[in-house]
């Protein structure tokens, strides 16, 4: 199993509660959008984060 580092850790915590967009994250570890997409998988984090109910209703409001 492979560790992350503290610097990793605490951006991809940043990211979960929403202080950091995707691009941010990579740009912060110097990374591609694809390595930070692939270690969000490997930590069990969702890439994209959409509230379905908002979805819906937006697609409602467009009909």
């Amino acid at each position: 199993m492979q560790t992350i580092g503290l610097k990793t850790c605490l951006l991809v915590r940043a990211y979960t509660d929403g202080c950091l967009s995707l691009g941010q994250l990579a740009r912060a570890l110097g990374k591609s959008h694809t390595d930070i997409a692939n270690l969000l998988t490997l930590l069990n984090i969702p890439v994209l984060d959409y509230d379905l109910a908002d979805e819906l209703e937006t697609l409602e409001s467009l009909a």
